[in-house]
């Protein structure tokens, strides 16, 4: 299981994207502030419909359906809730919870780090 690799971005400055592609499952690293964290998932299939589960550490799981060649966008993950040893593990499974029967690496990852702090 692979971190996804942060993008930093920077106040006043542009930045850009990477995707990641997607693997049945990966970790996000939480080494910031909740609120500081989005993830911007797209589901590059063209028929498959996918759905993206964030494990949580206490109580209920947060499940994200994402339709064939659609976007979504998943913010402020509660580190009280979703984070486990500072990371939250991600899956891309069928919107039924079963494993994903879509090619996975064609639903693409991006995580998006918002500045730390006002100097950077």
């Amino acid at each position: 299981m692979a971190d996804l690799t942060g993008i930093q971005t920077k106040r006043n400055a542009g930045v850009a994207l990477t995707k990641t592609a997607g693997a049945a499952s990966q970790t996000i690293s939480m080494d910031r502030r909740d609120e500081k964290i989005l993830l911007l998932i797209e589901n590059g299939n063209d028929t498959e419909d996918c759905e993206v589960k964030f494990t949580a550490a206490i109580g209920d799981d947060l499940v994200v359906n994402v339709d064939a060649g659609e976007f979504a966008i998943v913010g402020c993950l509660e580190s009280a809730k979703f984070k486990i040893a500072e990371k939250v593990t991600v899956q891309i499974l069928d919107q039924d919870g079963s494993e994903y029967s879509g090619t996975v690496g064609l639903v693409t990852l991006t995580q998006i780090n918002s500045p730390i702090s006002l100097t950077n």
